[in-house]
């Protein structure tokens, strides 16, 4: 199976769980509107959230030329994804609200809310609530991907960690699928998901003028945070090797000042993401049940050769491992049997 234009198991997965907990709205499957539109208006936030993309971001007085001017492809290109991003932020937020109106919107975050305030048990505006449900849905929908896909590009190049992986959960589930009840129980597991991509997050712009290590940056300097940087240093052994119990033995790790949790991908402080729990227990169900249905490896042309899983990834914003090919197979006809007895696209 190749990764790439065809992947979409993951972003159903993932967009289904924000979408429910968001807007009680249960996806159709592969082809579902809102997962296509999720898909559409992140693809243009990967682009233009990367600074340096256009000549605006380095010289911001070309924001007052006109559209048709050759340096304002920045403005040509926002009128079209302008689309996609407001409809990402209405669409599901006026469904969820119509059907609260008809009296059978499940309960989620928007219906849950219009409730309060309609009861007058909050003084949120629906402003507020529409834009964080978009928030919401857009934040949980493309990264939960990135880290799965990652995920299947470590196990074909990492084999001897899936199998001491497997290896886990065939002992602990013996060949059932997994709940979150058996995490204590599946220590490998549990630490064999930490978010592979390291981007670089953006912070507020400074305030006030501010001296770091004597270099003066003046109000309003946009900064960022280089995690990438500071998760492949010296604190981090062997930083590019997929190491299953890395993370494993965090009083070992302590005292010798090696692999700290690698926490800081999620942001910090007031703005650390809110997604966090909710990501780490999606990517661990996620992981457990795909080490117990399929074994992964690279794949092999029709010439019996194995074909090259490189580690890349796409130079932006929301990065992703770029196309791809790996072998993924039930490990055994009872995993296909589980397969077969719990899909549901």
């Amino acid at each position: 199976m190749a990764y790439g234009k065809s992947w979409k198991i993951p972003d159903s997965s993932s967009a289904g769980v924000v979408l429910a907990l968001a807007y009680g709205y249960e996806v159709a499957g592969n082809s579902d509107e809102y997962v296509h539109l999720a898909d559409e208006a992140l693809k243009s936030m990967g682009r233009a959230g990367l600074l340096g993309t256009y000549y605006v971001d380095y010289f911001p007085f070309l924001k007052h030329l006109p559209d048709w001017f050759p340096f304002a492809q920045f403005k040509r290109d926002a009128k079209i994804w302008r689309i996609p991003v407001r409809q990402v932020l209405h669409r599901p937020f006026d469904a969820t609200k119509q059907r609260l109106k008809e009296g059978n919107a499940s309960s989620c975050l928007v219906a849950d809310e219009l409730e309060k305030v309609h009861a007058g048990l909050s003084s949120t505006d629906e402003q507020t609530i529409r834009n964080t449900a978009a928030t919401t849905f857009a934040a949980g929908s493309d990264t939960v991907v990135s880290a799965v896909s990652s995920f299947f590009l470590a196990m074909a190049n990492f084999p001897d960690s899936q199998r001491r992986a497997q290896e886990e959960v065939d002992r602990v589930l013996q060949g059932r699928l997994p709940t979150h009840s058996d995490r204590a129980d599946l220590p490998l597991v549990v630490e064999s998901h930490p978010p592979v991509l390291h981007p670089p997050l953006l912070t507020p712009p400074l305030s006030d003028e501010y001296l770091l290590r004597a270099a003066a940056l003046e109000s309003w300097t946009t900064m960022y945070a280089n995690v990438w940087a500071a998760l492949h240093d010296e604190r981090y052994p062997d930083p590019f090797d997929f190491k299953i119990d890395r993370f494993l033995d965090q009083a070992k790790n302590s005292r010798e000042g090696i692999n700290p949790l690698p926490d800081i991908v999620f942001g910090f402080g007031r703005r650390v993401c809110a997604g966090k729990e909710l990501a780490f227990d999606f990517l661990w169900i996620a992981v457990a049940s795909l080490l117990v249905s399929y074994d992964i490896s690279k794949a092999v042309d029709e010439n019996g050769y194995i074909i090259d899983a490189p580690i890349e990834y796409t130079p932006h914003l929301l990065s992703h491992p770029k196309d791809f090919r790996c072998s993924i197979r039930p490990r055994s006809p009872a995993a296909m049997a589980l397969i077969e007895q719990t899909a549901y696209f």
